[in-house]
């Protein structure tokens, strides 16, 4: 699904630092531990006790993790054994005063949302974003209603905004835009909710995500309260590259219900300290740092959703959104534009006449799964075609180290200068990337995708369009 960047930027709460932490579009490193929805089944034919006890626990929601220390509860077998990840050793405590470890936490926190076949959050969130220690942005309460019910039924609303899907169809109300989004549901809708949001979050508890994979270490802080709720607190250090773009650090701090389970409150906070530009004159910073607080002040697990909590009726005065239909260049002479080379020298897309290009627009690391293709099709087709790959992008620095880091340094990637963007932006009517176009030895377009096409695609493209001009 390709919505607008603007409303993908704030489907969730997080106002993020987008030229730091990276494209919302990209997949999650961490896995999947069960198929919630077949395990809730049973649960929602049961109807859930107040206070399930000790001896006979729930099917909806389990017990306390207190009684993960007790040898005969069906939960001392968790997602994971203890030593999933790493817990800072301390000393033992008396036999009166033994505590559950972060393994045994996180393992009960997992199974708890899995089990839930329904949830309700009420709370507020606060984002803050600093620049070498000076803030730049947040420090506003946001209000934010969570509403879940299996196996797709979505509803997250803050002040301004709404996304919701029934589980076929998605909406997403900007208020500010006096517009919505209207799509199909489909998984990678889910995936972008869960990975807009850094760290453990509620939909990636509720989906059985297994985030063992992705904390490097826990440690188990004293109690507290959330209000009337007794918490744990455990802080969390999560692995780059994983959790975390590379160069990035989260660490997050839970506090989890003792007779619940629940997320009372999170404290993630993001670290990174940017690679320095090319560009000596322009200031660059030097840490860049977001902090989110969630408070959670209505935790409603295993109550009955109205489906009237998943519809969507478009206030008066609100129209849906349709986004811009790509230009038809096909038949078309190729807008000129002007680029530095790989050989340093200044170059201009009809310096090319002669040879067939393959010109593909794309944004690193958004477009990374394009690269395997473009690699493959640059050694196969070089001698038939010229590739030219423009990344829009305009941190060339980064994007040279990403394309080295990954094995892809000997592609032809150049960039643009304030001039050839606007060029790009009113000649090629860019909607979505990655975008190719196929183009012959007199600058004609010939063809064009939107999207990642295959390698066959693309030969069978260079084929046709060979037979054509023969």
């Amino acid at each position: 699904m390709k919505l607008p960047i603007r409303f993908y930027s704030i489907i969730f709460i997080v106002v993020a630092v987008s030229f730091i932490f990276g494209c919302a579009g990209k997949k999650s490193a961490i896995r999947k531990t069960t198929k919630p929805a077949e395990e809730t089944a049973s649960a929602q034919k049961t109807e859930r006790s107040t206070e399930p006890s000790a001896d006979s626990p729930s099917n909806d929601i389990l017990p306390g993790i207190d009684q993960l220390l007790n040898p005969t509860n069906p939960l001392q077998d968790p997602l994971k054994p203890p030593g999933a990840f790493t817990a800072p050793k301390t000393p033992c405590a008396a036999a009166t005063e033994q505590r559950p470890t972060p393994e045994q936490i996180m393992a009960s926190v997992q199974q708890t949302y899995q089990k839930m076949h329904s949830l309700k959050t009420i709370g507020t969130s606060v984002t803050i974003n600093k620049i070498d220690g000076k803030k730049i942005a947040g420090a506003k309460p946001m209000k934010v209603t969570v509403i879940f019910s299996r196996p797709n039924k979505i509803s997250i609303s803050n002040d301004d905004n709404r996304f919701m899907t029934d589980g076929k169809t998605v909406y997403n109300y900007v208020s500010s835009e006096k517009s919505y989004v209207k799509d199909k549901m489909n998984e990678e809708v889910i995936e972008t909710l869960i990975t807009n949001r850094p760290g453990v979050n509620v939909l990636g508890l509720l989906y059985g995500l297994d985030y063992d994979q992705a904390i490097e270490s826990g440690k188990l802080l004293p109690d507290s309260k959330i209000a009337a709720h007794d918490v744990y607190v455990l802080a969390l250090n999560l692995k780059e590259g994983i959790a975390a773009p590379k160069g990035t650090r989260i660490t997050q701090t839970l506090w989890i219900g003792k007779k619940d389970m629940g997320l009372y409150k999170t404290v993630t906070t993001l670290i990174a300290r940017p690679e320095p530009g090319k560009d000596k004159n322009k200031k660059q910073p030097k840490l860049i740092e977001q902090t989110i607080t969630t408070t959670v002040s209505s935790f409603q697990p295993n109550v009955t959703q109205s489906a009237n909590a998943f519809a969507f009726k478009p206030p008066a005065g609100v129209k849906q959104y349709e986004p811009p239909k790509p230009l038809d260049l096909r038949g078309k002479q190729a807008p000129d534009f002007a680029f530095a080379w790989t050989d340093g020298t200044i170059k201009k897309l009809s310096d090319f006449k002669g040879k067939t290009v393959l010109l593909d627009f794309v944004s690193l690391p958004m477009c990374d799964p394009q690269l395997p293709v473009l690699k493959k099709v640059n050694d196969k087709l070089k001698s038939r075609a010229q590739l030219i790959v423009v990344d829009v992008d305009r941190d060339e620095a980064a994007s040279r180290e990403h394309l080295k880091n990954k094995g892809y340094g000997s592609l032809p990637v150049v960039f643009l200068d304030e001039d050839s963007a606007k060029v790009i932006d009113n000649g090629y009517g860019l909607v979505s990337l990655p975008t190719m176009f196929i183009i012959n030895s007199e600058g004609i377009v010939q063809a064009q995708a939107v999207g990642v096409p295959s390698e066959k695609q693309i030969e069978d493209n260079l084929n046709a369009m060979e037979a054509h001009d023969n």
